[in-house]
């Protein structure tokens, strides 16, 4: 009970933070409703964030893509189908692009739609045919008018 409490409260404090950002810019008030649904959701129904991470006002530059729902670590047998996603708020992205690493060193390089993956311009990445070469690091950069953003690394792995 003192957790739903703890949502009310929460959802209050969101309210008069749209009021005030509402008066002020409204892309800036859509953009963190979005982020701010994005956290209730999964605090409600995945459990798996706590309602105090929202924040009490948004970033200073909201336009700036910036990842809330990052990719997530993917195996599966050789041959097999693997999706990463990543979900963004701020401006709209104008475009997405994935990098991939072997695992060996530092350097990510620019992947392409192809035999191997879809998706490598969106913000959904398909792994269509998971092997040893597709073995690695995987990161998803967000590009708008205001700059660009990276996603946390996610790993593809045979199992």
């Amino acid at each position: 009970m003192k957790e739903a409490k703890h949502i009310e409260l929460s959802q209050k404090e969101v309210y008069t933070q749209l009021q005030e950002l509402l008066s002020q810019s409204q892309s800036q008030a859509t953009a963190y409703q979005t982020y701010v649904r994005n956290l209730m959701t999964r605090a409600m129904y995945k459990g798996d964030v706590d309602v105090s991470e929202i924040p009490s006002r948004p970033t200073p530059d909201f336009s700036v893509p910036y990842c809330v729902v990052q990719p997530a670590d993917v195996s599966g047998a050789d041959g097999s189908t693997q999706t990463m996603t990543t979900e963004w708020i701020g401006e709209k992205a104008v475009r997405f692009q994935w990098f991939f690493n072997d695992g060996g060193g530092t350097d990510f390089r620019p992947i392409a739609d192809g035999a191997t993956y879809t998706g490598t311009d969106t913000a959904e990445l398909t792994i269509n045919n998971l092997s040893a070469t597709s073995e690695g690091n995987y990161f998803c950069r967000a590009f708008s008018r205001f700059g660009n953003a990276d996603s946390n690394t996610a790993n593809a792995a045979v199992v």
